[in-house]
């Protein structure tokens, strides 16, 4: 009889760990469709096409960008600290925003700290690159700091 016990008990532990086994969770790794090193987004629905999972990258540059108007619309009314707490952020989620760093200088400019706005207009100048929208605008305002006095 003891045995006949031994036996039902090893039997259950042993279906118990083979249901567990298969309920194991599938994680993120593996999923078809999605490109390499992009960012998923862990809370939409698993049946939800890859193209709308994968946003991190897009919704992150929009932020940093809507920080940037915002920033340039204090700038325009003559609040640099504010703009500087806002650029601070944008930079924060994208660190090579070259605009960011342009409206930086343009702030550190206003305040009076020629040092710290030809630092900021350089980076912009590395970050902008060859960008025909923003490469003029850098190569003023850098003109116009080394022009100070």
């Amino acid at each position: 009889m003891l045995i006949n016990r031994r036996f039902c008990f090893f039997v259950f532990l042993c279906a118990l760990l083979l249901l567990a086994a298969g309920c194991r969770s599938a994680g993120t790794a593996g999923r078809p469709g999605a490109p390499p090193g992009a960012a998923i987004d862990d809370t939409a629905e698993i049946d939800e096409p890859v193209e709308r999972r994968v946003t991190e990258p897009e919704s992150r540059i929009r932020a940093a960008r809507d920080l940037n108007r915002r920033a340039a619309d204090l700038l325009d009314g003559q609040m640099p600290d504010d703009a500087i707490d806002l650029l601070e952020r944008s930079i924060a989620i994208d660190p090579a925003n070259g605009e960011a760093y342009y409206y930086l200088s343009r702030a550190w400019q206003m305040k009076g700290d020629r040092g710290q706005a030809l630092e900021f207009i350089r980076l912009a100048e590395i970050y902008t690159g060859d960008n025909d929208n923003w490469h003029p605008k850098v190569m003023e305002q850098k003109a116009h700091i080394q022009d100070e006095k």
